[in-house]
């Protein structure tokens, strides 16, 4: 795990998140980091500071909803820029200056253990970078799908679901979802392979 520095937004998380009792009504929490992330992540570009900030904000709306430093796992990796299709992808979406050769994202998953081993494993996951050049303002359901899951992980978090879930934030989804190849290469193999359901939570 590598770990992201917390950031500035992180108070009026923790406080979004300590004004609900309990949970609240459903879509409550949602409703509150909707209001926040796309706010304070404009610009979320794969391979930029601006994508490594916004996961830095998951990070931290994750702790708010009390999961443990431990339980948080920032996952990074590169991927080699050699396919014309993610290049040309890069060119449109306005991420000139990402490196040529290598370039880095990072995934934000919380693994929640199911009370019952043999009950299979879910994945939630969503891309929270977006593809929209520097003067574009952000389609706010592009932060959708984030504020979804994390009140999904805080529901799911004390839940006693039989199933291991997996709440997982993808980095450089706009190019080819290389993070959720990378976050599923990475699970043992036996999880892999007791995967019952993937839910990819696009715009919404």
């Amino acid at each position: 795990p590598v770990g992201v520095p917390g950031r500035a937004g992180a108070d009026s998380l923790a406080a979004s998140a300590a004004d609900l009792a309990k949970f609240g009504p459903l879509g409550a929490t949602g409703q509150r980091f909707d209001a926040l992330f796309n706010l304070e992540n404009p610009l979320r570009l794969p391979f930029t500071a601006g994508e490594q900030a916004a996961a830095a904000w998951i990070v931290d709306a994750l702790a708010s909803l009390g999961f443990a430093d431990d339980d948080i796992i920032v996952q990074e990796f590169g991927i080699d820029l050699v396919d014309p299709l993610q290049l040309v992808t890069l060119e449109l979406i306005g991420a000139a200056g990402a490196p040529d050769a290598l370039a880095v994202s990072q995934n934000v998953f919380v693994r929640v253990a199911g009370s019952d081993p043999n009950s299979g494993i879910i994945v939630l996951g969503a891309g929270y970078d977006t593809f929209n050049p520097p003067g574009v303002v952000v389609d706010p359901a592009l932060g959708a799908n984030v504020s979804l899951l994390l009140e999904t992980a805080q529901r799911v978090q004390n839940a006693g679901l039989p199933q291991t879930v997996y709440v997982a934030f993808f980095g450089a989804d706009v190019v080819g979802r290389p993070g959720a190849r990378h976050f599923f290469n990475t699970l043992p193999a036996a999880e892999q392979a007791n995967i019952d359901l993937v839910v990819n939570v696009d715009a919404i």
